[in-house]
């Protein structure tokens, strides 16, 4: 869905794809990486990072810890709209 989305409203289609590209070469992936503070899916990038962690398996999980955990589904706007309130209320709470 998101590529189709892409495809449809990109208005520099070949400048999207070069970025694209560009992002998921090793060591941008891993310099994006460490800046925003995720892990990255590019396997090869994790020779690029810190050892400490590159070896996080709160980052990296080993895989047959992964196969048990669960994923997000896709709430819809009217869901993730109220979702988004309820969060910012709680964030406010806490001040």
């Amino acid at each position: 869905m998101i590529r189709w989305q892409f495809q449809k409203k990109a208005k520099n289609k070949e400048a999207a794809y070069a970025f694209i590209n560009f992002m998921l070469e090793p060591e941008h992936a891993a310099a994006n990486a460490d800046y925003v503070g995720y892990s990255t899916p590019v396997t090869k990038a994790k020779a690029f990072l810190p050892l400490e962690v590159a070896n996080d398996e709160r980052f990296y999980p080993d895989f047959s810890e992964v196969k048990g955990l669960e994923v997000y589904a896709d709430l819809g706007p009217e869901k993730l709209s109220l979702y988004n309130e309820l969060y910012l209320q709680l964030k406010m709470a806490k001040r």
